[in-house]
C-alpha cells in the first residue's frame, strides 16, 4: 500500500498569493481534493491531507503530519506569483535519488496532461516542507495567479481537472498503481470550490441531498443546491446528524449552545433516552441535549 499525503498550500489567515479575484489557498485546496479523488480509483494507494478546510498550518505542522502518517510520497501544491507564466516543480537541494525519479516522472505526465502550458522546469530549493519531510517529496508550482493568461485557465474547473489528472497521472506512473475494477475511465469526481462553497460532482454530475464519503474517510452532506453543509443540524431519514464547520459529519459528544450532544460514534445520528458512553450511563431528551441535574435532582 502506497501512502500520498497531499499538501494543499497556505490557508486560514494566510491566504498565499491573490490576485484577479483568486486565493491561492482556494485553489490549492481544490486542485488537492481533486486529486484524492481521482487517486481513490487506484488499487494500493492511500490518500491523506494535511489540510481539508480553510485552516491555517505551520510549515513544520505540514511536513510533521507527513512524517507521522510514514507517508511514502508527499505533494505540496501551491499556485505562483510574480508575473511570469507556466509550470514548474520543485524538489528539494539535496533530495534522494527516489525524489529525483518521481519528480522526472510526475512533472512529465503533468506537462503532457495539461498541454499548450509552458514549462518552466524542474528545480530544487530549500523549500521546508521539502526539507523537512522524511520521504520523497515535491512541490508544484500551478501557474501564476497574476498573469491575465494563467488565470483565465485557473478560473476554469475543465483545467483544474487536467492539473489534477496530470499529478494522478505522474503518481500512478512512478508507483505502478493499477486502476480499481469498475472504476470509471471517462468521467470523473471531484469536488468544486464555487463563491466560497463546496460541491460535489458525482461521475461529473453534481451531488444533491445525500452524503458523500470522502477520501479522507469523512461523510459530507450535499443540500438540496449542491453546496456542501456546515456548522449545521441535518435531518435524514428520520433521524438528526449534525455537520461541523469543515462540513465533516459529527461523531461522538459535541457541545452546541451550551448544550451536550451525542452522535453515535460509527453512523453518525443523534441518540435520545439513555445511552451508555465509556462506561457511564446519561440520558438524552427528546432534543437530543443531555439532561444534567444539581445534587439535590433539579435539572440545570
Amino acid at each position: 500500500m502506497i501512502k500520498v499525503m497531499i499538501d494543499p498550500g497556505h490557508g486560514g489567515h494566510d491566504p498565499g498569493a491573490c490576485a484577479f479575484g483568486l486565493q491561492e489557498k482556494d485553489l490549492t485546496l481544490t486542485i488537492a481534493k481533486k486529486i484524492g479523488t481521482l487517486l481513490g480509483e487506484y488499487e494500493g494507494v492511500e490518500v491523506s491531507y494535511t489540510r481539508t478546510d480553510d485552516r491555517y498550518l505551520t510549515l513544520a505542522e505540514r511536513a510533521n503530519k507527513a512524517n507521522q502518517w510514514k507517508a511514502d510520497y508527499f505533494m505540496s501544491i501551491h499556485i505562483n506569483a510574480g508575473g511570469g507564466t507556466g509550470w514548474e516543480s520543485f524538489i528539494h537541494t539535496n533530495a534522494s535519488s527516489k525524489s529525483v525519479v518521481y519528480q522526472n516522472v510526475v512533472h512529465a505526465e503533468i506537462m503532457q496532461t495539461i498541454g499548450n502550458v509552458k514549462d518552466r522546469g524542474k528545480k530544487r530549493a530549500n523549500y521546508a516542507v521539502l526539507r523537512q519531510t522524511n520521504m520523497p517529496s515535491i512541490l508544484t508550482e500551478n501557474l501564476f495567479i497574476d498573469n491575465s493568461t494563467d488565470v483565465a485557465k485557473l478560473k476554469d474547473g475543465a483545467f483544474l481537472d487536467k492539473i489534477a489528472e496530470g499529478h494522478v497521472n505522474g503518481i500512478v506512473k512512478a508507483f505502478g498503481l493499477k486502476k480499481k475494477i469498475g472504476a470509471s475511465t471517462n468521467t470523473k469526481s471531484y469536488w468544486q470550490l464555487s463563491n466560497g462553497k463546496w460541491f460535489y460532482y458525482d461521475k461529473g454530475v453534481m451531488a444533491k441531498n445525500r452524503w458523500v464519503l470522502h477520501t479522507d474517510k469523512k461523510w459530507y452532506f450535499l443540500q438540496s443546491d449542491g453546496s456542501m453543509a456546515t456548522s449545521k443540524w441535518i435531518s435524514w431519514k428520520g433521524k438528526w446528524y449534525y455537520v461541523l464547520a469543515d462540513g465533516a459529519m459529527a461523531t461522538g459528544w459535541i457541545y452546541l449552545n451550551d448544550k451536550w450532544y451525542f452522535l453515535d460514534r460509527k453512523n453518525g445520528d443523534m441518540k435520545t433516552g439513555y445511552i451508555t458512553d465509556g462506561g457511564e450511563r446519561f440520558f438524552l431528551q427528546d432534543s437530543g441535549a443531555l439532561l444534567i441535574t444539581d445534587d439535590s435532582g433539579a435539572i440545570q
